[in-house]
């Protein structure tokens, strides 16, 4: 057997090996669910708890900013996997056997804004790789 023979047989052999791999390790709906819910929590504690306290009077203190700040952490920490739920109603699914695109439009009441993201699931992995705030 030729030696580019053989390296041909190699690579294919990798290439279906990968292939299976990625069949097996496509990650369902319910596990995007979990994802989402967790970006989302991770973005509310971070731009809407930290800033929850500045519509404050002048003159309530730190101490009710902490306290505001600190029971916007314990909902959306209780909340996360409803989060997730209703993201994944709002989700639809593209599944190429190897890879899954998801597809998440979450409309808010006017006026509050309309957000759409895609993210691809490959490997037991998430990669959001566009989010739009319209």
């Amino acid at each position: 057997m030729k030696f580019s023979q053989m390296g041909g047989m190699v690579s294919g052999l990798g290439v279906g090996f990968l292939g299976a791999i990625a069949y097996l390790t496509n990650p369902p709906l319910s596990q995007y669910q979990a994802y989402a819910g967790q970006q989302i929590a991770t973005y509310l504690k971070g731009n809407v708890c930290e800033n929850s306290g500045d519509e404050l009077p002048f003159g309530l203190g730190n101490v009710q900013e902490d306290i505001l700040q600190n029971y916007c952490n314990t909902f959306v920490d209780v909340s996360q996997a409803q989060l997730g739920e209703i993201v994944g109603q709002q989700t639809n699914v593209n599944n190429y056997l190897f890879f899954s695109i998801y597809y998440t439009d979450i409309a808010l009441p006017a006026p509050l804004p309309r957000y759409s993201f895609e993210t691809i699931g490959i490997f037991q992995q998430f990669y959001t790789y566009r989010a739009e705030k319209s």
